[in-house]
């Protein structure tokens, strides 16, 4: 949760900025370039910020013996991505239709970021779902690749089932 928190706090903090400068600056292309160059880098750290979370959750979230830590897996960039565009757009719905203040009043606000928290979360578990099956193919693969390497243990498996099926 306090990865989720500096994520947010990077994005409003970036905005915060770049209000600032627009205020303080007085050359209106300066103050464009600063904007621009501060949300980026807001952006920038919140995507970093959400690598860390992405790779602190998957390595620690599985029932599993032994895990080992990636920064990237391609279910995390998916993820990621898939959290750039529904922030963006989340982001884009919100300045354009404002009107949930009207409907909703002061907590337009908290129905908003629950409403970001939420994404954050669905782009989370497909992530960690796209990870779980490339795990699941690959083990399958090595599984057949296995059998396939030892004939003498898959022959005296086949025929052992073989001979239990025809017994009962």
């Amino acid at each position: 949760m306090v990865l989720v928190t500096l994520m947010l706090a990077s994005l409003l903090g970036a905005d915060f900025f770049v209000r600032v400068c627009q205020v303080h600056i007085n050359n209106h292309f300066l103050a464009t370039a600063v904007g621009i160059a501060v949300r980026g880098l807001g952006w920038i750290l919140a995507i970093i910020l959400l690598s860390l979370l992405f790779a602190v959750i998957y390595y620690f979230a599985p029932d599993v013996k032994a895990s080992q830590w990636h920064w990237l897996t391609p279910g995390s960039a998916i993820g990621i991505i898939g959290w750039i565009l529904a922030s963006i757009g989340l982001r884009a719905y919100v300045h354009f239709f404002n009107n949930y203040t009207v409907t909703y009043g002061g907590l337009g606000a908290v129905i908003v970021l629950l409403t970001w928290f939420y994404l954050t979360g669905l782009m989370l578990l497909l992530g960690a779902e796209i990870n779980s099956e490339i795990e699941a193919v690959a083990a399958a693969k090595r599984l057949l690749l296995t059998e396939q390497n030892s004939p003498v243990k898959a022959t005296a498996l086949s025929a052992s089932t073989t001979s239990a099926s025809s017994s009962t």
